[in-house]
């Protein structure tokens, strides 16, 4: 899985029954961008509810500069960069290798596809549900939310917005299940 956040990441190692190996941030220095001097390119995860507001992303981009700002004044100054990096936001892009069997696949397919999910572990599982699909489609035409059974294993935190059918209905499709969600659609 490769540019999503170290945010989202940490939601994703919490299914201890899969295998992770991810990019370090310790010895990964940012280089200089091509024909560009001394400029240095990070990526960055901005929030669809953030990119959705100008003086929001502003914001968002400001505050990302000087914590990288920083990041590059302690490494200046001879910081080692496992210790720099304390200053990275959990919005700096990532990648990391995900392994396992379908049980635990099976087993986090409700909870990370469910419209209370953060929106980006909801994308990211939807998305590896979409490509498992299309290997294994019999295994996978009843995932998605536990509200797609029929159930809400929510209570009085259910998101209100039962899916009734399972995500496999979305593939081939322009939208997710809870785009409108994520990105303000109707």
């Amino acid at each position: 899985i490769s540019g999503i956040s170290r945010a989202c990441s940490h939601q994703l190692v919490r299914h201890r029954l899969f295998t992770y190996s991810q990019q370090s941030q310790r010895y990964l220095d940012v280089v200089p961008r091509e024909g560009r001097g001394d400029e240095m390119v990070m990526y960055f995860i901005i929030p669809p509810s953030i990119r959705a507001d100008k003086v929001l992303t502003q914001t968002y981009i400001n505050s990302i500069r000087e914590a990288i700002t920083g990041y590059y004044r302690l490494r200046t100054a001879g910081a080692y960069p496992e210790d720099a990096r304390f200053l990275m936001p959990n919005a700096a892009a990532t990648r990391i290798v995900v392994s396992s069997n379908w049980r635990a696949w099976m087993e986090m397919f409700p909870k990370r596809t469910c419209a209370r999910a953060q929106w980006e572990i909801d994308m990211v599982t939807t998305e590896i549900a979409k490509q498992l699909a299309q290997e294994h489609l019999g295994f996978m035409k009843k995932v998605g939310p536990a509200c797609s059974k029929g159930k809400s294993d929510q209570g009085k935190r259910s998101c209100g917005n039962p899916l009734n059918e399972p995500i496999t209905v979305f593939f081939g499709k322009e939208k997710y299940p809870h785009d409108h969600l994520i990105f303000g659609m109707r």
